[in-house]
C-alpha cells in the first residue's frame, strides 16, 4: 500500500534538518510560520505574533514550486495540512522573486528564488494549466531534478507530474493520472512508468503522485502522522474538514508505532493577549502589505480579490480566525448587492449614489475604511422588484480593477488611483438587451483573459479590452462563469437562462450543454461550483440542484448527471462546499447535502440571507440582520455564535467576505461593515 511506501520514503527516522547542530540564527515561529532568522539573530519571541521561536532544524523544510499558471488553489488543502500541523516549515520557491500569475489565486510572490532557497526535505509540485508550458523550461525542471536528488519526498499533484517526469524522476514505477490528456503526455516523457487510473495516489521510489489536491491532502496527513503521531494528524484533518482519515488500510500498526524521532521544540508560552474563543493559531497576517505565497499570510489568509473568493466557490483557505469578533468600522457605499474584493490593503466595491444618480467604484483602505479613491459614472437605480443599485462584484489585481455593470459595460481601472484604462460598452456594441433585473454576472479574470456572461459569453484581453471571442447567444441570467478542465481541456462553465453551457476557453465553442429550465419562473444566479471535472448547479422555484459529469467518446459528448434533486433550491445566497458536503440556503432554509444529493440536516429560521465558509465553519448572514457562525459538519447544525450586525429588514444577498482576519459584510441598503475576527486582537 502506498502509505507504507511513503513511510519508507521518509526513513531513516530523522529527515534532513532534524538532527545535528543548529546555527544560532536559524529560528522560526511554529504557530505562524514566520522565518525569523532574518529578523532576529537569537532565540526569543516572534516579531509577528509574540510566540516563542524554535530552532529551524527541528522542522522539516517543505517547499512548494511556483510557476506561471500553476494551480496552487488545488494544492491548498495539502499545504494547509502541513502548515497547520506546526510540524513543518512551508516555503514557496520559483525561478524569480517577482510576482507570478497563478491559476485561480492570481498574482503570488514567492518566498525565495532557486538561488536563495534552502535545501528541501519535501518538495511539492502543483499542477495547473501552466504545467504543460513549464515542463519545457530547463531551468525549472533542472531545479526539480536537483532538489529531488536530495529530498526525502517529492509530491506531485495532478499535472505537476509532467514537471517531475521531465526532471527525470519518473523513469519507472507508478504514476497516478486523472485525465487522458495527461496520460498521453506522461507516456511520451516516461514510457517505462505505469500509469495508474484506479487509485488516487501512486508511489515511485521517493516520488508520490496524486490525481488531485484532495488525495494530496490525505498524503500530507500521513506525513504529519510520520512527523508526530496519528492523533495530531487526525486533529489537523478535523481542522481542515477532511473526514474519515485514516481510512482502512491507510495506516498500519508499524506506521503508527514509528513516529519520527526529532528534538522536541520549545513549548510556546501563552500569548500576552489571550486569544478569543476557538483560537487555533496566532494571526500573522495583520499589517502584511505584500502577499507571499506560503508565508503566514498565505496559509493563514489569502486575498479575496474576486466574486466568490480565491477559489471562486464561496470558501476561503483562511485559518486561525476567531468565531467572535467586534466592529472596526462601517460606512455607506451606496445601494446594491456588490460584495467586497480585497487585494493587499485595497478593498474595492460598487454602489449606487441615489442623490447624484451615479454608480460609484469605491477603493477603501481594507483596515480602516478610509477612502483611497472613487470613480463615478451616470447610472439609473434600476429598482425593479428590489431596492436597486449595483449587482456585480469587481475583480482586483495588484495593478488593475475589472468591473461589469448591470447595463452591459466592462471597465478596467488602475488599482492605484482609479484611472480608466479601457472601457467596452458591450451591450451597445452588440445590441444586447439586459434581461430581467439587468446583467448580474461578475467578471472572471483567468490567465490574462476577462470572461463576461451577458446574453452571450465574451472573452476580452485583460490588457487592452480587445474582444477575443463571443459564444452563441444563450440568454444569460445573473451567474458568473467558472473555469474548469475536462480531460485536460481548458473549459468555462456558464449557467444561462436555459441551462449549463460548457465552452472551450480558447475559442468559445460550445462543448456540452445541459438544459435547466423547468417552467416559466427561472432565476439562475449561482456561479457553477466546480468539483474536479464535475459541476454543481442549483436554482430556485422548483428547479433544485444537480451534479453533472461530462464524457467524450468517439467524437460524441454526453452530459452525465450524477444526481438531480430538490434538496437545495438556491436563489441568491449561494452554496459552499466544505469537504465532501455542500451547504446552502434552500429558499430560506439552511441545508447540508452530500455529493449524492442526500439531505443531511436542515435549519429553519435564518431566512433568505447569504453564506460563505472558512476553516471548517460557516459564515451566515440571516434575514434578521444577524451574523451567525456555525460548524461545517454533516452530523448536525451546530451554532457557535450569533451577533446582530444590521437592522432587521435589511436585504442581505451579498456573502460575507473573510480576509486577513477581518470580516466584511454588506447590505443592499449600502452599509459596508468591517469586523475584527483576528485572534488576540
Amino acid at each position: 500500500m502506498f502509505f507504507v511506501a511513503l513511510a519508507l520514503a521518509l526513513v531513516p527516522n530523522t529527515l534532513p534538518g532534524l538532527a545535528g547542530p543548529t546555527a544560532p540564527d536559524q529560528w522560526i515561529c511554529p504557530p505562524c510560520g514566520t522565518d525569523c532568522h532574518s529578523l532576529r539573530a537569537e532565540a526569543g519571541d516572534c516579531p509577528g505574533c509574540g510566540m516563542a521561536l524554535a530552532p529551524a532544524a527541528n522542522y522539516p523544510r517543505v517547499g512548494v514550486l511556483l510557476y506561471e499558471g500553476c494551480d496552487l488553489a488545488s494544492s491548498a488543502p495539502l499545504l494547509a495540512c502541513l502548515a497547520t500541523s506546526r510540524k513543518t516549515f512551508v516555503t514557496s520557491v520559483a525561478d524569480t522573486t517577482d510576482a507570478l500569475d497563478t491559476e485561480v489565486l492570481g498574482a503570488l510572490v514567492p518566498d525565495a528564488s532557486f538561488a536563495s532557497a534552502p535545501a528541501l526535505d519535501i518538495l511539492v509540485v502543483p499542477g495547473g494549466r501552466g504545467a504543460y508550458a513549464a515542463q519545457g523550461d530547463a531551468l525549472v525542471t533542472g531545479w526539480i531534478a536537483e532538489q529531488g536528488a536530495r529530498a526525502r519526498c517529492v509530491l506531485a499533484v495532478g499535472s505537476g507530474a509532467l514537471l517531475v517526469a521531465r526532471a527525470g524522476l519518473l523513469q519507472a514505477g507508478q504514476v497516478a493520472v486523472g485525465s487522458d490528456y495527461l496520460a498521453e503526455r506522461l507516456e511520451d516523457l516516461s514510457p517505462d512508468a505505469t500509469l495508474v487510473r484506479d487509485r488516487p495516489v501512486a508511489v515511485a521510489q521517493q516520488v508520490i503522485t496524486t490525481r488531485d489536491g484532495s488525495a494530496g491532502a490525505r498524503v500530507a496527513l500521513s506525513i504529519v502522522a510520520r512527523l508526530s503521531d496519528v492523533a495530531t494528524a487526525q486533529r489537523v484533518a478535523a481542522l481542515q474538514g477532511i473526514e474519515g482519515w485514516p481510512r482502512e488500510g491507510e495506516l498500519d500498526d508499524a506506521w503508527q508505532l514509528a513516529p519520527v524521532a526529532a528534538a522536541a521544540p520549545p513549548t510556546p508560552p501563552t500569548p500576552a493577549v489571550p486569544p478569543r474563543e476557538d483560537a487555533r493559531a496566532a494571526d500573522p497576517a495583520a499589517g502584511a502589505p505584500t502577499r507571499s505565497a506560503t508565508s503566514s499570510a498565505a496559509y493563514a489568509t489569502t486575498d479575496w480579490s474576486a466574486f466568490r473568493g480565491p477559489a471562486r466557490d464561496g470558501s476561503s483557505p483562511e485559518r486561525g480566525w476567531s468565531t467572535r469578533g467586534e466592529e472596526l468600522w462601517r460606512r455607506a457605499v451606496g445601494l446594491g448587492h456588490s460584495s467586497a474584493s480585497i487585494a493587499g490593503q485595497r478593498l474595492v466595491t460598487l454602489g449606487f449614489d441615489v442623490e447624484r444618480e451615479e454608480d460609484v467604484a469605491w477603493c477603501l483602505d481594507a483596515a480602516t475604511g478610509e477612502e483611497l479613491w472613487a470613480r463615478r459614472w451616470p447610472a439609473q437605480r434600476d429598482a425593479l422588484g428590489h431596492g436597486g443599485g449595483t449587482l456585480t462584484t469587481p475583480t482586483v489585481t495588484g495593478a488593475r480593477v475589472f468591473l461589469t455593470t448591470r447595463r452591459g459595460s466592462v471597465r478596467c481601472l488602475a488599482a492605484e488611483d482609479g484611472t480608466s484604462l479601457w472601457e467596452r460598452d458591450l451591450a451597445a456594441e452588440f445590441e444586447l438587451e439586459p434581461t430581467g433585473y439587468g446583467f448580474g454576472g461578475s467578471p472572471l479574470l483567468h490567465a490574462g483573459v476577462v470572461y463576461v456572461n451577458l446574453r452571450s459569453t465574451f472573452a476580452l484581453e485583460a490588457e487592452t479590452g480587445e474582444v477575443l471571442w463571443t459564444s452563441r447567444e444563450h440568454l444569460a441570467m445573473y451567474s458568473t462563469p467558472a473555469p474548469l478542465e475536462i480531460g485536460g481541456r481548458a473549459c468555462l462553465a456558464v449557467f444561462t437562462k436555459e441551462g449549463l453551457a460548457v465552452l472551450d476557453r480558447g475559442d468559445g465553442a460550445e462543448l456540452w450543454f445541459h438544459p435547466w429550465r423547468k417552467g416559466e419562473s427561472t432565476v439562475n444566479c449561482l456561479m457553477p461550483i466546480v468539483l474536479g471535472e464535475r459541476v454543481f448547479l442549483a436554482s430556485a422555484y422548483q428547479h433544485g440542484c444537480a451534479l453533472l459529469g461530462f464524457e467524450e467518446e468517439g467524437g460524441e459528448r454526453r452530459v452525465v448527471p450524477v444526481f438531480e434533486s430538490l434538496a437545495l433550491r438556491a436563489k441568491l445566497g449561494g452554496v459552499v462546499r466544505v469537504g465532501e458536503y455542500l451547504y446552502g440556503l434552500d429558499e430560506a432554509v439552511l441545508k447540508c447535502i452530500d455529493l449524492e444529493g442526500n439531505e443531511r440536516w436542515r435549519k429553519r429560521g435564518l431566512g433568505l440571507g447569504s453564506i460563505s465558509a472558512a476553516d471548517g465553519r460557516l459564515l451566515i448572514l440571516t434575514k434578521n440582520g444577524e451574523l451567525v457562525v456555525a460548524r461545517a459538519t454533516p452530523e448536525a447544525y451546530v451554532e457557535l455564535a450569533r451577533d446582530p450586525v444590521f437592522e432587521r429588514g435589511s436585504v442581505l444577498w451579498s456573502a460575507p467576505v473573510l480576509c486577513a482576519g477581518r470580516l466584511y459584510l454588506r447590505s443592499g441598503e449600502g452599509e459596508l461593515i468591517c469586523r475584527d475576527h483576528r485572534l488576540g486582537s
